[in-house]
């Protein structure tokens, strides 16, 4: 048989003796055996602490097959790198591994603003933001720089101009 919803001026009064009914297992219990909750009516949980435990229990079970999903996926991102890789390039800047590759050969595996030695792994392919042109393969603090002032030539000449003083 199921039990009947309690009316708000019950559920008052009961609250004021110091019961609240749990919304999940239908229970009337002391308000001891619920959470503090100061954005709830009356100052506790809805349900009660024994119903959370269970609820969080199901949940970090659930939280263990995707750490499990995840392990098969990053074998799947070892296993696909340079594949992966490639469509990342392709996606975000129109070009290849290969012509990544080719762009670093031209720069003579240097950093098109400092000098400084990269490769395929330290080197950023450095583009315009607007037009989406690719301008070279940049170091990692050479590229930061340039996205920290925004690419924007007056911020650089401002701190040029900084800098000199």
């Amino acid at each position: 048989m199921a039990q009947k919803r309690l009316s708000k001026l019950e559920a008052k009064k009961m609250f004021d003796k110091g019961y609240r009914k749990c919304v999940t297992c239908k229970k009337i219990k002391l308000l001891i055996l619920f959470y503090k909750n100061k954005g709830r009516h009356g100052g506790y949980a809805y349900e009660c602490k024994n119903c959370v435990n269970i609820r969080f229990k199901e949940y970090r079970k659930r939280d263990y097959v995707k750490k499990d999903e995840s392990k098969r996926a990053k074998r799947y991102r070892i296993k696909n790198k340079k594949e992966l890789l490639n469509k990342r390039y392709l996606k975000n800047y129109g070009i290849t591994t290969e012509r990544k590759m080719a762009l670093l050969k031209q720069q003579n595996y240097c950093c098109k603003i400092c000098g400084n030695k990269i490769n395929m792994i330290s080197g950023y392919i450095d583009h315009n933001h607007k037009t989406g042109k690719i301008r070279g393969i940049l170091c990692g603090n050479c590229n930061t720089a340039l996205g920290l002032l925004k690419d924007n030539i007056d911020i650089f000449k401002k701190a040029i101009k900084y800098l000199s003083f």
